[in-house]
């Protein structure tokens, strides 16, 4: 083939590359747009991170030079905060006993991305990140907020549910899973949170809004985040977050109280026979008039992280930039 027709198809499949990279970001852009009318979606962020991997003597000399409040008790063993003036968010621990005794990384790093500042994560993507050996995360909290009003909404997975009432008897808080599995989830009320242990600005930030809830995904364990880091998050898309409409059909009471029981208490709804659980399970798709998780896989590309110069970036390349893949 001569090099003109080479430089050609060169240059056609570009031009065709770029015009479907075009039309599938103008896709995402719509059906995010679409996310935000329907559900009242506000954004996607990073709640907290947790970096493990193990000190280098380069790493070791940095934090040692930097102006860090790190307090040393012996050679092998420290912790305290990064940067100064951060107020907490960003911790780290060195104990190489500890980690000789189970078999686990020695050095952590736990921080809030949203809540850095965009010179803080230039240092620890510069100089942290890559003076560590063996790098990991072993856990990530990412969190989508709405400006709606999800006390209403359920999931159709069989693990344990935890609800919190405030004093007017609303819900606050609901929990699902356990802290110690592969993951939670919380959805709570971000307004009324920030009203008792925000400042002066939170309380008028949030209170701006009709309502503000926030729902938030705890992924635990350095392997499995890895498995959905593979996989897009998968578990996002996959946890089906729903709302009922019992009007829908015409249901029986029993049916009614079967429904009721497997979204309050779905580890009693477990206990019920396959062939009853299949057509409950059943009713209740057919009953579910939304999902929230719909719009997870497209929110996800675009996390917002540091306050001071607010960037995005697509969850899953910011995990594998961290990871060095």
């Amino acid at each position: 083939m001569s090099e003109e027709k080479e430089l050609a198809l060169s240059n056609s499949q570009l031009e065709y590359h770029n015009s479907n990279l075009k039309v599938k970001v103008e896709e995402n852009s719509v059906q995010l747009s679409d996310y935000i009318v329907k559900f009242g979606y506000l954004g996607c962020y990073i709640d907290r991170l947790t970096i493990v991997g193990n000190l280098t003597e380069q790493l070791e000399n940095i934090l040692l030079d930097y102006n860090s409040e790190i307090k040393y008790y012996h050679s092998n063993f420290f912790k305290g905060q990064l940067f100064a003036e951060s107020e907490g968010n960003f911790f780290i621990e060195h104990d190489l006993e500890k980690a000789r005794k189970m078999g686990i990384r020695d050095f952590r790093l736990e921080f809030n991305p949203r809540l850095s500042r965009q010179e803080q994560m230039e240092f620890i993507e510069r100089l942290v990140i890559p003076n560590l050996n063996n790098v990991s995360i072993s856990r990530i909290d990412i969190a989508f907020d709405f400006e709606r009003d999800l006390s209403n909404y359920v999931i159709d997975k069989a693990i344990s549910r935890r609800v919190y009432f405030g004093k007017d008897n609303k819900i606050e808080t609901i929990y699902w899973g356990s802290p110690k599995s592969e993951y939670q989830i919380r959805m709570y009320d971000k307004y009324k949170e920030r009203k008792k242990k925000g400042t002066d600005y939170d309380k008028f930030y949030y209170g701006s809004f009709d309502c503000y809830w926030r729902m938030e995904f705890q992924l635990n364990g350095s392997k499995f985040i890895e498995k959905q880091i593979r996989n897009d998050f998968h578990v996002l898309q996959e946890t089906k977050i729903t709302k009922r409409n019992y009007a829908v059909q015409d249901l029986s009471t029993q049916e009614q109280i079967f429904l009721f029981v497997k979204d309050k208490s779905p580890e009693l709804f477990s206990q019920l026979g396959k062939a009853s659980k299949a057509k409950y399970n059943k009713l209740a798709k057919d009953i579910s008039e939304v999902d929230l998780s719909d719009g997870f896989r497209i929110a996800i590309q675009n996390i917002e992280y540091c306050y001071d110069v607010p960037q995005k970036v697509n969850l899953v390349d910011f995990c594998k930039k961290i990871l060095g893949d």
